[in-house]
């Protein structure tokens, strides 16, 4: 049935998760650009996670799938904690004026790395979503340990 859905354009196709980025050689003034890259693919496999849920209860009750779709929402609340704030940061780290203002601004950015990975660590939605049972490989804890882990090394910490 959900096939037929699909064929007749009333379920969008599911996609594919993406998988962690390649990347490359730790260095400041690309890590904006990681950070931003990281936050796209959790955002494109979250969404495709939300979409597999989506399909699988297409053909249940109004109310049920309104609840599911108000409950998958929720899993928009790992990208709203791992916000831009770091990106923004590194930006100005890389554009200081001066040795000063770098240190500075490198000091701001490593602590929202250690909220970050203080965040991966204890939060367990993430592990949650890793091991969904709608065979959508999310790889959230991966990307963000190899991202986290990159950055780290870029801002020398």
């Amino acid at each position: 049935m959900a096939a037929l859905l699909k064929l007749l354009g009333l379920i969008a196709p599911v996609g594919q998760a993406r998988p962690p980025p390649k990347l490359g050689k730790p260095n400041l003034g690309g890590a904006p650009e990681v950070w931003h890259g990281t936050r796209g693919v959790l955002d494109h496999n979250i969404d495709v996670l939300k979409r597999a849920i989506s399909a699988e209860y297409a053909r249940e009750h109004p109310d049920v799938i309104a609840a599911i779709d108000q409950s998958v929402v929720k899993l928009d609340v790992i990208l709203d904690r791992l916000d831009h704030r770091l990106a923004e940061s590194l930006t100005k780290a890389h554009a200081a004026a001066d040795e000063a203002a770098r240190k500075a601004e490198l000091k701001t950015a490593k602590t929202i790395l250690s909220e970050y990975l203080i965040y991966l660590k204890s939060e367990p939605l993430i592990g949650q979503i890793d091991a969904n049972p709608f065979g959508v490989p999310t790889h959230l804890r991966q990307v963000l340990s190899e991202s986290l882990t990159h950055l780290a090394q870029a801002i020398g910490r």
